[in-house]
């Protein structure tokens, strides 16, 4: 999982790029997807009760754990051991639940290059 950086463009493109030759031998391959997960206070959903200011995050469900694993890589985990296909259907769940799906396509089409910051540049993407 990363947010929109350099290295998630160069990955994103590289991956389209091959899938389009791909496409060109067999046409019948799986178009790549691109799940984007609102991040904590930028998920735009909040209120006010009492006086008190209420965000509405994106939950952790209690058996995964977010890791930020190096610059911007992320990833998700299990909080403790579990069969994978129990892992599995967590991760399903959670990126069924919160997740938008678009086609490498579209994605690069609505994230430009131009607008992506750099994987070191954490106060900035983390803010967005």
């Amino acid at each position: 999982m990363r947010p929109n950086t350099f290295t998630m463009q160069e990955l994103v493109r590289r991956y389209y790029d091959e899938f389009l030759d791909r496409q060109e031998i067999a046409h019948d391959i799986e178009i790549p997807r691109i799940y984007t997960v609102p991040k904590g206070r930028s998920y735009t959903a909040k209120f006010t009760l009492h006086g008190l200011t209420k965000y509405l995050c994106t939950p952790i469900p209690a058996d995964l754990i977010l890791i930020h694993d190096f610059l911007s890589q992320f990833s998700l985990q299990p909080s403790r051991g579990m069969l994978l296909q129990d892992l599995n259907r967590s991760l399903d769940e959670f990126f069924d639940g919160f997740a938008s799906k678009e086609d490498a396509e579209s994605w690069l089409e609505t994230h430009p290059f131009h607008l992506a910051l750099s994987d070191d540049a954490d106060s900035e993407w983390m803010t967005k």
